[in-house]
Parts: structure tokens; sequence; C-alpha cells
């Protein structure tokens, strides 16, 4: 849909779709397997023209995916004529605007593979007196409840109709199990499993809203453009609390308040905005203009191939600091915590890159549907990892501990200072740069006892543990 220009000589671009095709034997006829309604209403000035000539005509000219079709008109799109456009074309509609509207269907048949068309209008030197708007109305025949959906995008609405549902059991048995374990405090103690909870949510609300869009989509074609937008934002402030969770168990609290850590931080912001930036500007843009690019899905564009370098320069921070964590941890049963996290954000962050390269060796037509399935499945896998070791257990203690164990140095950097003070007095070096913050001296005691207790619990369990191993060695005893 759209409205053409108000001239007499132009060339715009519409849209695409990817038709089916059928296999049928040699000698037999093509079948139907689409159609393509084309509806346009406007008002054209009468112009003596040639009737063998495309002078003073409107035309609806269709590419097909073709190295001398589409691509050749794309590489010289602006420099031909009406005549060389309607000779590099597939198929082409002359629009006959007598009667102030104009609308006809036309069936597409297809037996070698699926291909996609390119929708364009030629206005060819025409007198314009009310600028046409356009309807173009493509249809799988063939694909039952999916035929308003393209090739490439068969099996979108089911993969998010599943994505919603598993999201949303695993959003409520994670806090079914935290509620269970230690009742309402539950989550008020634990804020790694809190922001967990965070991301599957936005997780579930994202392919909640996509799922709406395409069920729309699968009705009437067109969809709700402002559900997609929505969704898509979900989806990233989940996969945004996703990133930042990973990082934060590799790195404990300092990631946020240690001078050290500022580097770090910085590269997470720049990295994990990009992210949100670059994929909401694809998704605005696909939702309410019309990409005239040949790459078949976001990836194959250069604002894909920029998501997919700052995922991995994501995985290589994740890596590093967790790589360093994890020499340093003594207890075993800690390290294997921390093993598993590795093994999520492996999952996470380099699933959807090794997947995108692989995904060239496939054909243009499945390419998109396979990506989309791996990124779905990558997500959810990880999130079921992370929330199975943050789930309540007796780790609980010794991983918080570890968690506040670049805090305790940074207090004890600022206790001189505020002592002459009267009070307590902290850093947290941000982004943005330096921002004191002021603590009193009862939420110091307590941030101490938390703390202590951390201390306490971990040292009770590595003490019982000792004993349990002294007794399996002393049978007598």
């Amino acid at each position: 849909w759209g409205t053409v220009p108000d001239i007499g000589l132009f060339t715009i671009y519409a849209g695409k779709f990817c038709f089916d095709y059928q296999l049928v034997p040699l000698g037999q006829a093509k079948p139907k397997i689409g159609s393509m309604e084309v509806i346009v209403d406007g008002k054209l000035g009468h112009r003596p023209t040639d009737v063998s000539s495309p002078q003073g005509k409107l035309y609806m000219i269709v590419f097909d995916d073709e190295e001398a079709h589409w691509k050749k008109a794309k590489s010289e799109w602006g420099h031909m004529n009406c005549e060389e456009m309607l000779h590099r074309s597939s198929y082409s509609l002359h629009i006959d605007l007598s009667s102030g509207h104009f609308n006809q269907t036309v069936d597409v048949t297809e037996s070698v593979r699926p291909r996609f068309w390119y929708f364009t209008f030629a206005a060819c030197d025409v007198s314009m007196v009310t600028p046409p708007t356009y309807q173009i109305h493509a249809k799988n025949t063939l694909q039952g409840f999916q035929e308003e959906f393209g090739i490439d995008e068969r099996g979108c609405l089911i993969l998010q109709h599943l994505a919603a549902f598993a999201f949303i059991s695993l959003g409520f048995g994670l806090r079914r199990v935290a509620m269970r374990a230690t009742g309402a405090e539950a989550l008020r103690s634990r804020p790694l499993l809190r922001m967990l909870l965070i991301s599957t949510t936005g997780s579930a609300a994202g392919a909640s809203f996509l799922s709406l869009h395409l069920a729309v989509f699968s009705a009437n074609g067109v969809g709700v453009a402002w559900l997609e937008v929505l969704g898509t934002a979900s989806l990233l402030a989940g996969k945004a609390m996703l990133s930042v969770l990973q990082l934060l168990i590799a790195k404990g609290w300092a990631l946020f308040y240690s001078p050290q850590e500022l580097v770090q931080r910085q590269i997470m912001v720049c990295a994990i905005g990009t992210i949100i930036c670059v994929s909401m500007g694809c998704e605005i843009h696909a939702a309410y203009f019309h990409d005239w690019s040949a790459e078949i899905y976001v990836y194959e564009s250069w604002p894909g191939i920029v998501i997919l370098l700052m995922n991995f320069v994501l995985f290589v921070e994740a890596w590093r600091s967790m790589r360093d964590t994890y020499r340093l941890e003594t207890s075993q049963e800690v390290r294997v915590f921390y093993a598993c996290v590795f093994g999520a954000s492996l999952l996470y962050f380099m699933s959807l890159p090794l997947t995108c390269a692989l995904a060239t060796t496939l054909d243009p037509w499945v390419r998109a549907k396979y990506v989309a399935r791996t990124e779905v499945a990558g997500r959810f896998l990880a999130t079921a990892i992370l929330g199975y070791v943050l789930r309540p257990s007796r780790l609980d203690a010794m991983v918080n501990a570890r968690m506040e164990e670049g805090l305790e140095s940074l207090g004890e950097q600022d206790e001189p200072e505020a002592a002459s003070a009267g009070s307590y007095s902290a850093d947290i070096i941000s982004a943005a740069g330096s921002v004191p913050l002021m603590m009193s001296p009862v939420n110091g005691a307590k941030r101490e006892a938390s703390l202590s207790g951390y201390r306490e619990a971990s040292e009770d369990f590595e003490e019982s543990e000792m004993q349990v191993r002294e007794m399996e060695t002393d049978p007598a005893e």
C-alpha cells in the first residue's frame, strides 16, 4: 500500500513477496500456487499517445529474483527509461485509470522453486490529476491459514505462539520455585533471580505481542504495526537484561560500582545500546517503510552485521570475565556454577552469529526462518540454564558472597574519608562519570551485616563439606 509521487515521470518500489511452487511432470501446465490483487485509485489526465508506446501510461512492473531481472534493475535504478524497465521485467500490468479505479487479480504459477517477486510502479510521462494510491495483496493459496505469509516467513506465527507459551511457563515456574523455597522474601533477597525473571517477562511479552500481530496479519495480510514495534521493544528489553545478568554474574556487583571496571561498563553500555538502537531502527523501518533491498533477512544487511558484531563483543567480555573468576574460585561447587553460566553465555551470544554464518549455505527462502528459530531456541535454553543454577539452593549464600567481594575493597578505600566526614560514602563510577552516594551509618551497618552473614554462611558450608569428606575417608569414625 502507498501513494505514488505527484509527478509525471517516476519509478518507485512497492514491496516484495516470496511465492510458493509446485513440481509438475514435464509437459503439463503449471499449477496456480498464488495470487496477486492490485488495487489503484486515482485520476490521470488524458494525453494523446501511441497505443503501442508506453509513453503516457502508468505501469506496475514486477521483477523476479533472477540475476538478470531484479538485481540488474536495482543496480541501474534511476537510469533506465520505461522501455528498458519493461524489457527487464518478469511481468508488467498497464494501470488503466480512465474510471478512477483499477482492480485486477493475477494468478501466479511456479513449478521450479520458491521465488521472490519485487513490485514497482513506473509512470511513463503521464499527467497527474489525482495522485494514485495503491494496494498490493499477494497470497500463497496452497498454504492454508498461512497463505498471507511469504514462503520465507512460513512458520513464524507458530514459532511466536510456542515462544510465548514457553517463556510464560518458564517465568511462572521460576517464580513458583522461588516462592515455595523461602516464601514472600524469595525474590527480594535474590536480585539475580529477579533480574532473570524480568528478562523472561520481556521475552514472554514480546512473543505475545508478536503473536497477536501475526494472528491479525494471517487474517487480513496487514497486521498491526504498533503491536509489532511494541513486541520488538519488549524482546530487546528482555535480551538486554539477560546480557547484563550474565556479565554481572561474571564480574560481581563491582561491575557497577568499582572504578576499575569503568572500561568494562562502557563496553557493555555501548554494545547493548547499539544492539537496541539498531534493532529498533530496523523494526520501525520494516513496519512503516518499504524495504527494497535484495537482502532476504536483516542479518544479511549492514545493520544486522553490526548487531552480530556487538553480540560477539559481549561474548568476549563475558568469556574473559568468567575465565578470571573461575580461576580464582576455590570451591568446586561454585566452579560448576560458573561453568554452567559460561555455557549459557556461549549458547546465547554465539548461537546467532554461527547460525547466520551457516545460513549462507541455505536457500534464500529458508534462511530467515531457521535463523529466527535458532535465536528463540538459544535464548530460551540460556534462560532455562540460568534459571536452574540461580534457583533457591544451598549455593545462594556462597554465590552472593562472591558477588559482594568486589565491594569490600571499595568500602575499605572510602572508610577513612567517611570517618572524617561522620558518614559513610562511596563513589559509584558509571559510564557518565563519578556520582557520590552517601550512606547513613545504619545503612552501612546493614550492608556490613549482610556481607558478614554471607561470609559466615559460606564458611559454615565449606566446614560442613570438609567434615562430610573426613567421615567418608574414615569408616571407623
